[in-house]
C-alpha cells in the first residue's frame, strides 16, 4: 500500500514538472472573427481572448503571414497593423491582403499573430513578445466561371450534383427531391413499414396460438390475423413487380428503373 501511495506521488510531481516545462511562453488563446478570408480582403478582423488580458495603453502589432514566413525580418512585406485595445479581451485590427496582391499571391494557411511590441517590427520575431497566435484561411479567388454554388443547409452530403441539389436529409433518411427519385423512396419507405407491420402481426398470431390453450374462438382469431399478414407480406413481396411492370413496361417513366 505504502509502495502503490508513493508510485502515485512520483507521477504526479512529474507530471506538475512536465507541465511547467513545456508551457509555451505564449499561454494566451485568442479566437479571430472572421478567420477565413477571400484573398483581396481589406476590412477588419476581431481579435478575442478569454484566458488573459490586453493591457490598453499598450498598442499590439498584429501581423499575419504565410505559415512558410518564420523570419522577423520578412513580416513587413505581408499584412500589419498597430492596435491599442477596445477592451481588455479585444482588439479590433485591419486586415489588407489586397495590398500588393499579397493574398493572391499566397493563398493557403497563414498565421494570425498579436505582438506586445509596437516597433521595430523585428522584435516580433522574438517568441517571447508574441502574445499568442491563431492559424487562419486566405482562400485563393476563384475566375467568374469558375464560382462554385454553395449547397443550402438541408441538402444531404454529396448530393449537390452541378448545382442542383438532389436529395435532402430527413429524420428518416435521405429522400430524393426528384419527382421520379421522391416516389421511389416514399413506395420504399410504406413497404418496408408494411412489412414490419406485417412480420409483427405473424408474431402476434404465433404467440396466440401458443396461448390459446385449445380454445377454439381464440385459434380461429390467431388464423385469421396469421392469414392476413401473409397475404399482406406476399403483396408487398409482388408489388415490386407490380411497380416494375406499371412504372417501366407500360408507362416507361423516365428514371423509374434506377
Amino acid at each position: 500500500m505504502r509502495k502503490t501511495c508513493l508510485n502515485i506521488l512520483i507521477f504526479f510531481a512529474f507530471s506538475i514538472v512536465f507541465f511547467f516545462l513545456v508551457t509555451p511562453s505564449y499561454a494566451c488563446s485568442i479566437n479571430a472573427n472572421p478567420n477565413s478570408f477571400p484573398s483581396d480582403y481589406n476590412g477588419n478582423v476581431t481579435i478575442t481572448t478569454s484566458d488573459c488580458n490586453f493591457q490598453t495603453p499598450v498598442k499590439y502589432t498584429i501581423f499575419a503571414h504565410p505559415q512558410d514566413v518564420t523570419s522577423g525580418g520578412l513580416f513587413a512585406n505581408y499584412a500589419v497593423d498597430r492596435k491599442n485595445p477596445q477592451d481588455s479581451q479585444t482588439i479590433i485590427a485591419n486586415l489588407n491582403l489586397s495590398q500588393g496582391a499579397i493574398g493572391k499571391s499566397n493563398p493557403g494557411t497563414w498565421t494570425l499573430e498579436v505582438c506586445s511590441k509596437e516597433s521595430p517590427l523585428s522584435d516580433c520575431a522574438d517568441q517571447n513578445n508574441i502574445v499568442s497566435k491563431i492559424p487562419i484561411a486566405v482562400n485563393a479567388a476563384l475566375s467568374s466561371d469558375e464560382q462554385i454554388p454553395v449547397p443550402s443547409p438541408p441538402c444531404a452530403e454529396g448530393c449537390f450534383i452541378d448545382g442542383k441539389c438532389t436529395c435532402v436529409d430527413t429524420a428518416i433518411g435521405q429522400i430524393s427531391t426528384e419527382p421520379q427519385g421522391f416516389v421511389r423512396s416514399i413506395f420504399t419507405l410504406v413497404l418496408g413499414l408494411a412489412g414490419g407491420i406485417a412480420l409483427i402481426l405473424i408474431m402476434v398470431s404465433g404467440y396466440k396460438f401458443m396461448a390459446s390453450q385449445g380454445n377454439p374462438e381464440a385459434v380461429k382469431s390467431a388464423t385469421e390475423t396469421l392469414t392476413s399478414a401473409i397475404v399482406g407480406l406476399l403483396f408487398i413481396i409482388f408489388s415490386f413487380v407490380i411497380l416494375q411492370i406499371i412504372g417501366v413496361d407500360i408507362l416507361k417513366i423516365p428514371g423509374f428503373s434506377k
